[in-house]
């Protein structure tokens, strides 16, 4: 059975008779304790009012995930005029302040940041970096360039 992302279902459920938790590919017993768990936030943007009860930490959709990461890594300076990029460990706090990130509770979890981290721009600058740094120390500078591109091309 195909499992909808959450405007597909919304759409879909309105134009049939299809049951939520057939949609959503869960059983209907699961789907009673997901029900009674979860609640919404008011005050929240469409799609992330969702939160687990006893806290406030957003539940958000995975199609949504990209975005929000990408938000926690980028930070923009208006006075400058220029953005800045977070560590790996900076942007996963950042997203762990307002999102849910416990894999069990269907939150962004530690592997999404780094993937998207790893995609960044800024994350191959510094591995070159770092790779630079330790040929030097081993007193070999005639492999960092390969080192380097290595380290790029992966």
């Amino acid at each position: 059975m195909r499992v909808f992302t959450m405007e597909e279902a919304l759409r879909y459920a309105a134009a049939t008779s299809t049951p939520p938790h057939e949609l959503a590919g869960i059983s209907r017993k699961k789907w009673g304790r997901l029900k009674a768990s979860l609640h919404l936030v008011p005050g929240r943007d469409l799609y992330r009012c969702l939160a687990w009860a006893g806290g406030d930490l957003m539940v958000a959709p995975r199609e949504d995930w990209h975005d929000i990461i990408r938000d926690a890594h980028l930070t923009r300076d208006p006075d400058r005029g220029h953005v800045e990029h977070r560590s790996l460990k900076q942007t996963f706090l950042a997203v762990k302040a307002r999102f849910q990130t416990r894999r069990s509770r269907g939150g962004i979890n530690y592997d999404e940041c780094e993937l998207y981290c790893q995609s960044c721009v800024c994350y191959g600058a510094l591995d070159r970096a770092v790779m630079e740094a330790r040929v030097h120390e081993d007193g070999a500078p005639a492999t960092a360039p390969v080192v380097a591109a290595e380290a790029a091309a992966a």
